[in-house]
């Protein structure tokens, strides 16, 4: 573990090896800037607190196991992986991942809190397995043409921000459930979801009173698709599903590519 002295100045921490770092224990206690100038991959199994972690460079993976709390969160455009897979994690600027590795958010049952928001576009995948939120009006932009985001656990995104929720091409794993949204005036632009041609189908809950677009096919393997709420809805693309259950909506929930159901659901 290390920690500060929880009177005056803050203290820092730096680490430039490129040997393996692990931290078996909790960084913390007035601790200012956590830096990883450079690792052989970097685990930290505690919980990590700092205003500012500044993640620069990597071989392999920095994982933060235990937790995050920061106020800044800095990325560099190398080539590392980030995983942020505590049970809570919390982060108060608007998050830029530049690293081009791939960047895992939570690993079942985790909730991680981009406060001012999060853009992660460079890395060469984004994994979802845990709720992902924003506040105010701070955008959560995961994925985009290249790159995929895959969601491998029961997962929400969205929160009380009504600022712009934008994804790549989305893959669900076999039996999970992505719910976008939370209920709040958040727009919503999607490309594709797919499941996995293998076992349990995969779904898709969409809850906002936002506008939600759908540029691409939504399909392979879809058990229910539900509109739970939106601000008017439109797919373009072709939508195939099991069911299709349309609760509410202001406005028009428009089907403009081919609509393949075996039940479709609407509510009065």
């Amino acid at each position: 573990s290390v920690s500060g002295t929880a009177d005056g100045s803050a203290s820092n921490v730096t680490i430039n090896t490129t040997g393996a770092v692990t931290a078996s224990g909790a960084i913390g206690t007035d601790i200012g800037t956590l830096t990883i100038t450079n690792s052989g991959g970097a685990t930290f199994s505690g919980a990590v607190s700092a205003a500012t972690v500044t993640l620069t460079n990597t071989t392999g993976t920095i994982g933060l196991n235990g937790g995050l709390t920061a106020t800044t969160l800095n990325t560099a455009a190398q080539a590392y992986n980030v995983s942020i897979v505590g049970s809570s994690n919390s982060v108060t600027n608007a998050v830029t991942f530049s690293n081009t590795g791939t960047l895992t958010l939570g690993n079942g049952g985790d909730t991680i809190a981009f406060t001012g928001g999060v853009t992660a576009t460079a890395p060469s995948g984004v994994t979802i397995n845990g709720t992902v939120s924003a506040a105010g009006a701070a955008v959560i932009t995961l994925g985009d043409s290249n790159t995929a985001v895959s969601v491998t656990g029961d997962s929400t995104v969205g929160g009380a921000s009504t600022g712009q929720i934008t994804f790549g091409a989305i893959t669900i794993s076999d039996g999970k459930t992505l719910t976008v949204g939370a209920g709040a005036s958040t727009p919503i632009s999607m490309t594709s979801v797919s499941g996995v041609a293998s076992s349990s189908a995969s779904n898709l809950t969409i809850n906002t009173a936002g506008a939600l677009t759908v540029s691409g096919a939504i399909g392979t393997d879809i058990g229910t698709l539900t509109i739970t709420n939106s601000g008017g809805t439109t797919f373009s693309g072709a939508v195939s599903a099991t069911t299709v259950t349309l609760t509410n909506t202001t406005g028009t929930i428009a089907f403009n590519g081919a609509l393949t159901a075996t039940t479709l659901n609407t509510a009065a």
